[in-house]
């Protein structure tokens, strides 16, 4: 598997976003290897990971070789997605009903709010499983605080997404939120930044590695 790290001109591209759209099929060979260069990006302190599917110890052995290891480490389980146990290297919080939004919003907050001063990261896996509970306004009104909390607490996001399980409508209305996207597919990755991110702040860059 390709590591994003190893990929001329994409840690660059994406320097100084918050959050990141990683648009991938469920099943591309480059996703896990991608989530895990950007989940350890920067030696982060702490972790935090929205998972709708396996387990807290699935999660993080996917994290296992790349870069270091985060001091703190809290996993929030949504719906379907089993809990941890006390082999589990991280903090477990579960959300039981993936309908509940609400409850959803106060846990992830509540994960970001636990992690020490430092570097730290988020994945949210993913936006696809969030739209099979919620429509794409329910959606953005929780992307929405969440994503400003990343650029307030300085935590470097990114947002799993499936772009063959969507209309691409839906997936314009949710794209402005992020700072910068990332598209595993057939070709070249594509990276694409908003105006005042990457190397060519202040206009719109498009890179394709």
């Amino acid at each position: 598997m390709r590591e994003l790290s190893d990929l001329a001109g994409v840690p660059p591209a994406v320097s100084g976003a918050s959050a990141i759209l990683l648009r991938s099929p469920g099943l591309h060979d480059d996703r896990e290897s991608a989530c895990a260069s950007l989940s350890m990006a920067g030696n982060p302190d702490g972790v935090v990971a929205v998972t709708y599917r396996g387990t807290p110890a699935e999660w993080l052995d996917r994290m296992q070789g790349h870069r270091g290891s985060p001091g703190t480490v809290q996993v929030v389980t949504v719906g379907d997605a089993l809990g941890g146990s006390a082999e589990t290297d991280a903090r477990v919080r579960p959300v039981e009903n993936p309908d509940d939004l609400t409850g959803l919003e106060i846990t992830v907050t509540e994960a970001l709010s636990a992690l020490p001063d430092g570097p730290a990261t988020l994945c949210f896996d993913s936006v696809t499983a969030l739209l099979q509970y919620a429509t794409v306004e329910e959606a953005y009104r929780l992307l929405h605080p969440l994503v400003e909390r990343l650029h307030t607490q300085g935590v470097v996001g990114h947002f799993h997404v499936d772009p063959v399980a969507h209309e691409e409508q839906p997936l314009t209305a949710l794209t402005g939120l992020f700072d910068a996207s990332v598209e595993l597919g057939d070709g070249p990755i594509e990276v694409r930044t908003s105006a005042g991110i990457g190397p060519d702040a202040g206009e719109e860059a498009e890179d394709a590695v």
